[in-house]
């Protein structure tokens, strides 16, 4: 809405105000009902903005935790996730804090090489969004193994370990038997 306004030229808030109540939602007018029935004399869009930014908003504990238990690398860039991170964050977390906890986050390979720099964190997250574009391409690849497509000779190797497993393990068999009767057993040595 505040980019239409701006399009539009339209910067009195009273001027706001109306089309933004015929835009809300079910849900929000509920949320807001109150607010609607009896709105203040000056300032109507700007109240009715923040008591929907207020209900809606998340506390700084709400972010806090959110910053320490559900953020997590994904798919994104490192450099993405710091941005998020600092969203969440806002100002109540300092940035030596906050590049502690990002770099946590990161694959161990794309940590061991920002722990020993120093720099800014905007040139770490730079310099980690090039190691994992380097290093994801070619440490993360997966290879699949397609059944039935090894070679005959790969088959033939195969055969002959099984066959040798099999008769090692008929020749402890026999030895085991040999070793338990006696009568055998003595037998064997004359």
């Amino acid at each position: 809405m505040e980019t239409s306004f701006r399009r539009a030229n339209i910067s009195r808030g009273d001027t706001k105000y109306d089309p933004v109540v015929g835009a809300l939602d079910a849900q929000i007018l509920e949320l807001v009902s109150d607010f609607l029935r009896s709105p203040p004399e000056t300032d109507k869009y700007e109240c009715l903005k923040n008591r929907i930014i207020a209900e809606f908003a998340d506390s700084e504990s709400k972010k806090i935790r959110k910053l320490l238990n559900d953020v997590e690398l994904g798919d994104r860039k490192p450099s993405q996730i710091l941005r998020h991170m600092r969203d969440l964050a806002g100002s109540s977390v300092s940035e030596t804090i906050l590049k502690s906890w990002w770099i946590e986050r990161l694959p161990v390979t794309t940590r061991a090489c920002l722990i020993i720099g120093d720099e800014d964190l905007e040139i770490c997250a730079k310099r980690a969004d090039t190691i994992m574009n380097f290093v994801g391409s070619t440490s993360s690849q997966v290879m699949a193994v397609k059944a039935g497509a090894s070679t005959p000779h790969k088959n033939e190797q195969f055969e002959e370990i099984l066959n040798n497993i099999k008769a090692l393990t008929q020749a402890v068999t026999n030895l085991a038997t040999q070793l338990t009767t006696p009568g055998d057993h003595s037998r064997s040595r004359s």
